[in-house]
């Protein structure tokens, strides 16, 4: 066998693989863009504002340019100070 067909061979299977790992990787994000957006969303609007933040859904579109998001029931909830009792010591 030749080392020339060999080295061929090889470079298809190398990128046969980076394709079908590329396929994957859009797939995978077709399937759970909502829930990425959904929690990164949750937690650096919490940072931002230092808050607890909860995000009923989110719409996202694959096909309008520039893939907007929609974001459905934004609640925001404050921690309240803490204050001592009056009867604390």
């Amino acid at each position: 066998m030749d080392t020339q067909t060999e080295g061929m061979s090889f470079s298809k299977k190398i990128a046969s693989g980076i394709g079908i790992f590329l396929v994957g990787l859009i797939i995978i994000y077709w399937i759970f863009a909502n829930t990425i957006i959904k929690h990164i969303a949750e937690a650096e609007i919490g940072k931002a504002h230092g808050a607890e933040v909860n995000i009923t859904s989110v719409d996202h579109s694959y096909f309008q340019s520039p893939l907007p998001s929609m974001v459905l029931n934004l609640l925001m909830h404050m921690p309240q100070p803490e204050t001592k009792s009056k009867w604390a010591k």
